[in-house]
């Protein structure tokens, strides 16, 4: 946000900017718990597979889709 910024009001010209995240900690979600669980089983969802990892035009794991397209990691 703040190399956008300083590109867009002037301030610099380049800028270089980097970021990193943690698969690590993603969260499991639990969907049906705002309306509170009374009886029964409840549904939880892997965040790290349904955020990230989810390819959501062949609604398979992404590493999957991609295979099934002929795209190989290097």
């Amino acid at each position: 946000m703040l190399a956008d910024q300083a590109i867009r009001t002037g301030a610099a010209d380049v800028v270089v900017a980097g970021g990193m995240e943690s698969m690590s900690n993603v969260p499991h979600y639990m969907p049906s718990s705002r309306q509170g669980l009374r009886m029964g089983h409840g549904e939880v969802v892997d965040g790290l597979i349904k955020d990230g990892l989810w390819d959501p035009y062949s609604q398979v794991r992404a590493r999957r889709g991609s295979l099934e397209k002929g795209l190989k990691a290097s």
